[in-house]
């Protein structure tokens, strides 16, 4: 296992547990998830920690890693409040938890910053895979 890959398991694991801890502390229950939810966030979080840490970017590791921690948390939600995964922030009309904020802000982060390595390191968006 790769440094960045540690890192990026590692960015996952805290970042779930702060999540889960958030959820089972003020639960306010949304909607129930079925078992494709759970298999397609189980895929995404299986693909985020084999293939980004194989871009040479700690960076991109840790965006990696929030991401991973978005599909993780909502992954084991799914599993653990069969009623509906908690979403214990609500601002007006919209409810949402810290797993949804990793996803997203780990998607966007993983973007950007795949966009700044390849500015960065042109040469290397030439060799074979």
């Amino acid at each position: 296992m790769s440094d960045r890959q540690r890192l990026l398991i590692a960015a996952a694991l805290v970042l779930t547990a702060v999540d889960l801890g958030q959820k089972a502390s003020a639960p306010v229950y949304g909607h129930p998830r079925g078992l494709t939810y759970v298999l397609v966030a189980g895929a995404i979080t299986a693909l985020l920690v084999l293939f980004v840490p194989r871009v040479p970017s700690r960076a991109l590791a840790v965006a990696g890693g929030v991401a991973a921690a978005g599909a993780l948390g909502n992954l084991v939600s799914a599993l653990a409040w069969r009623g509906g995964i908690p979403n214990p922030i609500v601002v007006g009309e919209i409810a949402f938890n810290i797993a949804d904020l990793c996803a997203v802000t780990g998607a966007i982060a993983l973007v950007l910053g795949a966009v700044l390595f390849a500015l960065r390191h042109p040469a290397l968006l030439r060799q074979p895979i």
